[in-house]
């Protein structure tokens, strides 16, 4: 057996040597260098010093023919449990040279009447092994199997978020003694409580959700910081951070602020500068004019300008919308006539007035009649005659056509009375604020 194992260690240190040249970096000159002496010292039988330079090797370029080669030399320093456990983790590696797991196979068989064996698994798997002692480092993690010296041990199992298990153990010379232990989760508490019923969620710091729940809100949970999310209608959102502790309640308390109302916006704008704008009738401004922070819901809007006509409706002001309303406002109403009101009317204002300068024309022509007769009897008066009757003729008609003129007139003043009523208006219109 020692000559095939001198056979086998050269060939396993110059395989090891050749794949360190394939890589490159510090960590593979680092490796070669303590390969190599191991080697050194394992040829000229120096195997604690190769021990050490090998565990060195392990530590830079973990490699499964470097496990073969530590078991080869605890196995010349007659330290069967310890090459037992680095053969056994070679013949676990997925390393397919034949020879060498042959001869690893053999060797555990050989060593196995000569030590003893602990079978160790853990639930949950996983947990790091120590024997009687942490100082000396620890025997791998569950489940595996350790070789042990004959007697009384005891066995310490940790698992990160787990409480440790001690367990006390007797192995037996060439016997395998099942170990199992049962490592009960590290656990705190967390108590939420908060001023309003709400929604909680509970995250790992990566975002994962662990929990959901309603406060009041008390859980177990593993130590550790989580993020606290807390929510409910009509309130601002409560985030915080807890650490949990094992064996112990934290408690933490959520204000739950109301939400301000939900608010829009208004714009109004309108074709005249300076018309006052009320909504549910107080003054706000004048146009232009930009409300912001206008509560949501329906609302009165008026604008109004002396000497236009005033426009006012309801209007709804969303939340998170910005209302544009742009106004024109109208000018008063107009009234109008027709145009022969005024042409025949003032056509019998201009008869009544001709006729009456007639009249009086006529009139002065009697009394220029008169007095000629009272101071000459006896002289015709034809002429007189005719020319006070043509003047009476005249006025006469003319104040009766101006009279026609004037009721005419009238009755169209009245009649062709026309009004002309433009109504203000307002356009709507709606985005996103």
């Amino acid at each position: 057996m020692l000559r095939r194992a001198a056979i086998v260690v050269p060939c396993a240190l110059w395989l090891l040597t050749v794949g360190s040249r394939d890589t490159v970096g510090d960590p593979a000159t680092a490796a070669r260098f303590h390969d190599e002496r191991a080697r050194r010292y394992y040829a000229a039988r120096r195997h604690e010093e190769a021990l050490r330079e090998f565990f060195l090797v392990q530590r830079l370029a973990a490699n499964p023919r470097v496990a073969f080669n530590i078991a080869l030399c605890f196995r010349e320093l007659h330290r069967n449990e310890d090459a037992f456990v680095y053969f056994a983790e070679y013949l676990a590696s997925t390393d397919d040279h034949t020879e060498f797991r042959t001869f690893a196979q053999q060797e555990i068989e050989r060593i196995i009447p000569e030590i003893a064996r602990l079978r160790i698994s853990s639930d949950p798997p996983g947990a790091t092994i120590y024997v009687d002692t942490e100082e000396h480092g620890a025997h791998g993690s569950t489940p595996c199997v350790i070789a042990v010296k004959p007697g009384e041990h005891e066995l310490r199992l940790h698992l990160p978020g787990h409480r440790s298990v001690t367990e006390k153990v007797t192995a037996r010379l060439a016997e395998e003694v099942m170990v199992r232990a049962e490592l009960s989760p590290l656990l705190g508490g967390l108590e939420i409580t908060a001023t309003a019923s709400s929604a909680v969620r509970v995250l790992a710091p990566d975002g994962l959700l662990v929990l959901e729940g309603t406060s009041p809100f008390r859980r177990p949970l593993r130590p550790g910081i989580y993020r606290i999310e807390v929510r409910a209608e009509g309130r601002r959102p409560w985030i915080s951070v807890a650490q949990v502790r094992a064996d112990s309640v934290i408690s933490v308390h959520a204000e739950l602020d109301p939400l301000p109302p939900p608010t829009g916006d208004l714009t109004v704008t309108a074709n005249i500068v300076g018309a006052v704008v009320f909504i549910d009738g107080e003054p706000v401004g004048f146009t232009p004019v930009a409300l912001n922070e206008i509560p949501a819901g329906h609302h009165r809007l008026d604008i109004e300008r002396p000497g236009l006509r005033s426009w006012s409706d309801s209007i709804i002001v969303s939340p998170d919308e910005r209302v544009w309303v742009t106004t024109v406002l109208a000018n008063p109403e107009e009234v109008s006539r027709s145009t022969w009101t005024w042409i025949i009317g003032g056509a019998g204002g201009a008869s009544l007035l001709a006729g009456g300068i007639v009249g009086a024309l006529a009139l002065v022509s009697k009394e220029n009649f008169d007095d000629q007769r009272n101071r000459t009897p006896a002289l015709p008066l034809r002429d007189d005659i005719e020319t006070g009757r043509t003047l009476n003729a005249a006025a006469d008609s003319l104040i009766v056509a101006g009279a026609i003129g004037v009721l005419t007139g009238v009755v169209l003043y009245f009649v062709t009375e026309e009004t002309r009523i433009d109504e203000s208006r307002a356009s709507i219109g709606r985005t996103q604020r």
